[in-house]
């Protein structure tokens, strides 16, 4: 039997599930991540997902509202099912995605919509076949005294071989992250029946969330310059939260 929930602090829709012996591990991460999600036109985030599958926005938690994400990952180690380096074993890329519901069953889940990265698994076609090649620049800086939270500066510069590039620079006041377990069902949206399952245990930090008054970010940009991102990122969308991800680590398993 299935439980669904909401788990407002991954703002996606999580999914526990039954332990299964035909469940295959297909790869481990250990990952820094920084996570911006936005309010973006609805009907053009829809023309990423399948027909069946709409667009739903987080209902509660710090990113209420919004209902597309633009994830920056840091894969320190990544390891196939048989515990060996995937590539170098390190990569880097931006993913974007969209939580999503079955207008048909009610189910929940969670839709890769493209990967631009390098390294690690980000070699395409990758596991959702929307993965490209991209160049990818990264820096991080963290300063503090004694045990306090770091001021945190990170920046992420990444052009697809296919033209375009985005750009991200957040500089924000780190705090004690929450430690998070979660269970996550993420689809393909090129292969819509395709689906893995991340058992994560992940520290979160809201370093700024609209809908709860949280602001410890001093400096946020975010360009956006790909032509089949054009009509999400005219000018109109809205950042709803900004939240890092100082440690990820992710079992992944196909059912």
């Amino acid at each position: 039997m299935r439980r669904y929930f909401l788990l407002p602090s991954l703002l996606v829709v999580s999914l526990v599930i039954d332990q299964a012996s035909a469940e295959t591990l297909v790869q481990w991460t250990t990952e820094q991540r920084l996570y911006v999600w936005l309010k973006v036109n609805q009907t053009e985030a829809q023309r990423f997902l399948p027909a069946q599958w709409e667009v739903t926005p987080a209902p509660s938690g710090p990113t209420r509202g919004a209902n597309f994400l633009v994830g920056f990952l840091d894969q320190t180690l990544t390891l196939d099912g048989q515990g060996k380096p995937m590539g170098s074993g390190t990569g880097r890329g931006v993913v974007f995605g969209a939580p999503a519901k079955n207008k048909d069953t009610g189910e929940a889940g969670f839709f890769v919509t493209r990967i631009f990265g390098s390294g690690g698994a980000f070699m395409p076609p990758g596991a959702y076949k929307n993965t490209l090649p991209a160049t990818v620049r990264f820096e991080r800086s963290q300063t503090g005294n004694d045990g306090e939270p770091p001021a945190t500066l990170e920046w992420w510069s990444v052009k697809p071989e296919g033209g375009g590039s985005l750009e991200v620079r957040v500089q924000y006041r780190a705090a004690s992250p929450q430690r998070v377990k979660a269970e996550v069902k993420v689809y393909s949206s090129v292969e819509p029946t395709f689906f893995r399952i991340y058992r994560v245990e992940q520290g979160l930090d809201v370093a700024r969330s609209i809908p709860d008054g949280v602001d410890r970010v001093q400096v946020f940009q975010l360009r956006v310059a790909v032509p089949e991102l054009a009509k999400l990122f005219d000018g109109t969308e809205q950042v709803v939260g900004v939240l890092a991800l100082p440690f990820y680590l992710r079992n992944v398993y196909l059912p």
